[in-house]
């Protein structure tokens, strides 16, 4: 039989073909998981409980400001008339803090109450908005009643 001689003997782990065990090599790490019986050192993980117990009323408290100083607006989206009043306002469109009407923006601030929402321009001229439902406000620009319908 003939045979080439190279190195392939001396790459194949010889203990592996013999079935013997390997001595494990020694590692710097920490083990993956750890005896039941050996202690484990629980000062790292109570130091950092001990800094993220504050988190958790930090975020509830967010979440609180957050609300109080950004209450809910029902008027932001698109909204449209469907009544022909003599003094219509035309559709409407909210966003944070503008009213979009007939092509024109104009900045604006609210004033949100429970039923109803008075919204004001930069020159001190407001208009109520009484919220119905969550879909449908009316106004009473000068005697005239306009009913809208939230499209958005």
């Amino acid at each position: 039989m003939f045979f080439k001689e190279d190195d392939t003997l001396q790459k194949m782990n010889s203990n592996r073909i013999l079935h013997t065990k390997e001595e494990p090599e020694e590692h710097d790490e920490e083990p993956l998981f750890v005896p039941l019986h050996q202690k484990i050192d629980r000062e790292p993980l109570k130091k950092l409980l001990k800094k993220l117990i504050w988190l958790i009323p930090a975020i509830i408290l967010a979440i609180i400001l957050y609300k109080v100083l950004n209450p809910h607006n029902p008027l932001i989206g698109k909204w449209k008339t469907t009544s022909k009043a003599a003094f219509s306002l035309g559709d409407l469109e909210f966003t944070k803090d503008k009213i979009a009407t007939n092509g024109i923006a104009s900045k604006i601030q609210y004033d949100i109450q429970s039923d109803k929402i008075n919204i004001m321009d930069e020159l001190g001229t407001g208009i109520i908005f009484y919220i119905k439902d969550e879909k449908t406000i009316e106004s009473n620009l000068l005697g005239n009643k306009t009913t809208y319908k939230k499209v958005q």
